[in-house]
């Protein structure tokens, strides 16, 4: 009995660890690519230039259901320091909550410019 109980918990615990390393390995992207340079610096992969910390505009909860496009998704996976759909540099109606931000002033800009028409 002793047996069967130790079994099943050594079983439920290699389950959990295994759950916990396979976790880890899809998560998605938060933050910034960059390359760290000092402690105090860090680099656009794509540009090799300074990621500037600044003030942007973000929506506010509940945020809407957004499919991006192929395109979009495409420029954004080529330039991985932009902001979101969800932030804008501008404060509008739509993006009212003020947060401060990492990101690349070229990648946003070369995004915003392949998705203008």
């Amino acid at each position: 009995m002793a047996h069967t109980i130790f079994r099943a918990w050594q079983t439920t615990y290699c389950f959990l660890i295994l759950l916990a390393i396979l976790g880890g390995c899809v998560t998605p992207r938060h933050g910034s690519v960059a390359i760290l340079t000092s402690p105090s610096e860090r680099l656009c992969s794509r540009h090799r230039i300074p990621l500037i910390t600044g003030q942007i505009f973000k929506m506010s909860p509940p945020l809407p259901l957004v499919y991006p496009n192929p395109g979009w998704r495409r420029w954004a996976n080529y330039y991985p320091n932009h902001l979101t759909l969800f932030e804008s540099l501008v404060r509008s109606d739509e993006f009212p909550l003020a947060v401060f931000r990492t990101y690349c002033p070229l990648c946003q800009t070369e995004l915003e410019t392949h998705l203008d028409p």
